[in-house]
């Protein structure tokens, strides 16, 4: 999925392949959605996006992006750790 101004930011993680791999996170109308690979996950009410990375998507060692400094020596740095 390329990035988009639209994208609040992005969580990357290792993948159950042992892989960098990421979830983009978007925000509309009061309410956060996950996107990976052509699917989208809302976050319901009261659960923690973070969290729902980790559970649905199943990557672990995740760490935020912040959308104002995707494509970042900051992320590349996060991505290469």
């Amino acid at each position: 999925m390329a990035k988009s101004a639209s994208y609040r930011g992005v969580y990357w993680g290792i993948n159950r392949q042992g892989k960098v791999d990421c979830v983009y996170e978007s925000f509309a109308k009061g309410a956060a959605s996950l996107h990976h690979h052509g699917t989208t996950h809302p976050v319901m009410p009261g659960h923690m996006s973070q969290s729902e990375v980790i559970i649905v998507f199943g990557l672990t060692d995740v760490q935020y992006v912040h959308g104002s400094v995707m494509g970042s020596e900051m992320e590349k740095q996060i991505i290469a750790d």
